[in-house]
Order: structure tokens, then sequence, then C-alpha cells
């Protein structure tokens, strides 16, 4: 089945793109070979994840795609470039539209516009088309190139499958509020503390070796009313326990999926919405 998941890209590139994007992002660009894919994240100097993204590098390795949230992916270029300075680096937000696909039909959609479907965690190109192949979480694709689909807003099985995946895309109401061990980053591959510096780094790491860490990203539900909104807070004996990141109504159900950033230590609890309804978060495995 082919999906609108309301994605665009920002291409970096030039003789400096991948020493630029090191100095900027959560993960070791170095070690990405060209046609490997990587979830990614900018940070602000506070160690606030900014952005997340899928970070592309192209075949020909001199070429990187951020493929972000359509909805911020113009401020991430302006932002980028105004990092750039000295450095033989171009930022540019493409005209591509992107197009998801998953399920029945995805692979041979891939195929017949760049060759070959490829593996999890990697990209395929043909005729000024990418594919890639996000790693982990149900299988999907991402398509890019002038003429897979219109770009839009995301639909809700689409959504399903990045909940299912365990990404927490950002909206307005919740960027630059999680450090990205909140957002399960460091477990999902987009987070390296070998790498050096990058925005954030010094509290980002102080976290880690100090054992501070006390939010995490969890999967749960919610029984049916009103969707979970991102921002939204969650309660616990009447005091905050964390915040509402994704929710999504379930396919042929009547509550919602959702991740949230809760409270490590009243995960295990009675956790509630504002309006009062119980959240079950699944169990760490």
């Amino acid at each position: 089945m082919i999906h609108d998941p309301g994605m665009a890209s920002v291409e970096v590139r030039g003789a400096d793109a991948a020493g630029f994007l090191h100095a900027q992002l959560t993960s070791d660009v170095t070690t990405l070979a060209p046609g490997r894919v990587a979830l990614s994240a900018w940070c602000t100097p506070r160690g606030q994840v900014r952005n997340l993204f899928w970070l592309v590098r192209r075949p020909d390795g001199a070429r990187f795609s951020l493929v972000a949230p359509a909805r911020e992916a113009d401020d991430l270029a302006r932002r980028l470039r105004a990092f750039v300075l000295r450095a033989k680096v171009e930022v540019e937000r493409t005209g591509d539209q992107v197009a998801g696909a998953a399920g029945s039909g995805s692979e041979a959609f891939v195929a017949g516009r760049v060759g070959r479907a490829p593996a999890p965690g990697s990209a395929a190109e043909s005729g000024g088309r990418v594919a890639i192949r996000p790693p982990g979480g149900p299988k999907r694709f991402l398509v890019l190139g002038s003429d897979p689909l219109p770009a839009g807003t995301p639909d809700a099985e689409w959504r399903r499958l990045e909940i299912a995946a365990g990404i927490a895309w950002l909206t307005d109401e919740t960027r630059e509020s999680f450090i990205p061990q909140m957002l399960n980053l460091d477990r999902l591959g987009a987070l390296s503390f070998e790498k050096g510096c990058f925005p954030g780094q010094e509290i980002i790491a102080r976290t880690r070796y100090l054992g501070r860490l006390k939010r995490r990203l969890y999967p749960g539900r919610v029984a049916a009313g009103e969707p979970p909104a991102p921002g939204d807070l969650i309660r616990s004996d009447g005091r905050s326990a964390g915040t509402i990141v994704a929710s999504e109504r379930e396919d042929a159900g009547s509550g919602h999926e959702l991740l949230a950033v809760v409270a490590i230590e009243l995960a295990g609890g009675r956790l509630e919405c504002e309006d009062g309804r119980r959240i079950s978060l699944t169990p760490e495995e």
C-alpha cells in the first residue's frame, strides 16, 4: 500500500558535507557508509532535540539527504545554512516529493522506481529517485523523487507504523522538550557517545555517565475518546508523570495507540490522561 508520510528532503552536499554534519548531529556521520540510512537528530546547545530525521548517505558518498517531517524542512535547511560559515557545503530544501510504501505491493512499488527494494538500513538510487528502508520496526520504505506522490498530511496507517517502530516525530508542542535518551535515540542507533563534540553533547553525555536519566519513551494505548494530542500531560496520582508525544486511533479499534515520555519510576504505576482515562504502557522487553 502506498502512503503519504508527510515528509520532505533537505540535501547537504559539498567537499566538507560529512565533516559538517558530523559536527552538528547526534549520530556518527563519518562511519555511515554510502548507501546507508540511520536515524539522527540535531540538538540545541542545551541538549534538547530540535529536529529528528532519517539521515541518508547517498550512494555516491558525497551527498546526504535529511528526510524530515515536511512541516519543519524549510526551517531545518535555514538553520543548518547558518552554521556553514567557511565550509564547502551547500544546504538545500529540495523539491522532491516523498512517498511511503508498506505492506502488500510495497517492494514492487519501490523496485519499479529504483530497480530494487533496498535492505533494512540502506538506500537504492536510480533515475534521479532514491528509496530508503528505515532500520527497525515494521517493513516500510520511503521513495524520494520528482513524481512519487503529492506531499501532504501523513495518513493514519503510516503514523501507526511509525508509532510501532518507536519513532517519536516531534511537533511544535514537543520540539526542544527532550534530550535524545528520553526519545530512546540511544537505543535506536541515532546517538553516538564516542564521536566527539556536537551541540548539547556535554549535557547529553553527563546524563549518561552520571546516571541521571529520569524519563524514557514508552509505547502504550488509551481507551476510546478524544485522541491524546502531542504535548498533553500524563498524570499519576494527580501529579505530572509525563508527556504525550504521538498518538493515532487503532486500526479497526476504538482506542488510540501512543508514544509518551514518562518518568521511569512511575511507568509501572497508574497513569491517566488529563481527562482521567487510563493509559496502559507496553512493558519493556
